[in-house]
């Protein structure tokens, strides 16, 4: 399947030679977020297939497999910062494999105990992994900072640090964002989703939530958009005061 996905991309760039060099540039970057997306599932399936098969072997409890998932996260993100440094600027196959290392371990905690009572109790997993990403973010901050100094840094050093934030967010993104979905589901099914987003049974209307959430998307959406358009129309007023 790696195979199959790098030589797929390789083809693709074949097709992708349009004279705009933005354009061409803009249309790789493209092609490889999402091939990255596919080899960074395969990647990953393989690397969680392994070990489950390993903790089924010996019986692990399911505070184990929590703990071995919260051990693959760590492991996960350790490796992004290597490989933003490495390449110096951000690698969307090592944020994306973090992201579903930490789907993988918050998803389990939301499966677990008084978080699986209910749908609301399942959202409250959503601010423990806030904060423990974000005090995670403050300790990579720092590891970074040990291995450079700041006012003599030079122009990669930054780009590294800028970079991995960046790859930090993309991975807790994807992960509050599934949590939001599982959660979702679970409060119009009745019943949660695996890891994986497979429902055993549905006792409600699966396709009215997808038509909620497809509306409210675009309502967040155009808030969005009133939001950047208004901060556009603030700042130019600021310019045409200043001068």
């Amino acid at each position: 399947t790696l195979v199959c996905g790098v030589s797929f991309q390789i083809v693709g760039l074949l097709f992708l030679k349009f004279p705009d060099p933005d354009i061409r540039r803009y249309a790789e970057g493209m092609l490889r977020d999402t091939v990255s997306s596919f080899i960074a599932t395969v990647v990953f399936g393989v690397y969680d297939a392994s070990i489950e098969t390993v903790l089924i072997a010996c019986s692990a409890s399911a505070k184990v497999q929590v703990g071995t998932s919260a051990i693959g996260l760590l492991f996960w993100l350790y490796v992004l910062q290597g490989k933003c440094g490495s390449i110096g600027k951000a690698d969307p196959l090592a944020s994306k494999i973090a992201g579903l290392a930490a789907i993988k371990l918050w998803c389990g905690l939301q499966s677990w105990g008084t978080f699986a009572t209910s749908s609301l109790n399942s959202l409250l997993v959503l601010p423990v992994a806030f904060v423990m990403h974000a005090v995670l973010s403050l300790v990579s901050d720092n590891f970074r900072a040990s291995w450079m100094n700041r006012e003599l840094a030079d122009d990669l050093e930054e780009a590294w640090d800028e970079k991995v934030e960046e790859g930090e967010n993309d991975c807790v993104g994807i992960a509050l964002a599934y949590m939001v979905s599982q959660s979702s589901r679970y409060s119009v099914c009745g019943s949660l989703p695996t890891e994986l987003g497979v429902l055993a049974e549905c006792n409600g209307n699966e396709a009215s939530m997808l038509l909620r959430v497809a509306l409210a998307s675009a309502g967040f959406a155009v808030l969005a958009q009133m939001v950047l358009l208004s901060r556009f129309d603030w700042s130019v007023r600021m310019v045409r005061v200043a001068h």
